[in-house]
């Protein structure tokens, strides 16, 4: 179910079958206890120049999201986060993208659960979402997944090298 309000998309949820008169949770809209926090850094590195070597320029990005489940009773919070990488350009192969983290990603494969080996839990994988995991290396786009406690604070952190030769200049769409 995809839940719109005022013409503005706000939520997709399923609802397993629900027998009459049994009940059900089911929150629609924002919830304000969840406090959501994100940063992405970056930083460059020019290889010195040489005679026998092309230059580089490597430019690492650190994308840094915090949730925290404000809820004080019983109330954990299930959570998606869906993140993205940038790709290599078959336009210009030199560019290369490498990613450093979240670790194990990188060597898995299509849809494949990452067990993160964190105290929270969370897991990862490559994909639109959970369930649509179709392309979601090729287009370099995963989400986290897991579910915060009460109360818990959650730091998901992404982190990637875009290599490129020092006079091919490039930029980083963000969708």
């Amino acid at each position: 179910m995809t839940i719109f309000l005022n013409n503005s998309y706000v939520s997709k949820t399923d609802i397993s079958d629900i027998a009459t008169g049994d009940t059900f949770n089911c929150t629609l809209g924002v919830d304000t206890s969840i406090r959501v926090s994100h940063e992405i850094t970056e930083f460059s590195v020019t290889s010195p120049p040489s005679s026998f070597v092309e230059q580089y320029t490597t430019t690492t990005f650190v994308s840094t999201t915090k949730l925290h489940n404000r809820h004080t009773r019983d109330y954990p919070i299930n959570i998606v986060e869906r993140s993205s990488i940038p790709v290599a350009s078959e336009k210009e192969p030199r560019i290369k993208v490498f990613l450093k983290g979240p670790t194990g990603l990188a060597v898995s494969q299509e849809g494949e659960e990452v067990d993160l080996g964190r105290g929270d839990r969370f897991k990862v994988k490559w994909g639109r979402d959970v369930e649509d995991t179709k392309d979601g290396q090729k287009e370099g786009k995963f989400v986290w997944y897991g579910t915060i406690s009460p109360g818990e604070e959650v730091v998901l952190v992404s982190e990637w090298d875009v290599r490129a030769p020092f006079d091919v200049e490039w930029r980083v769409k963000s969708e």
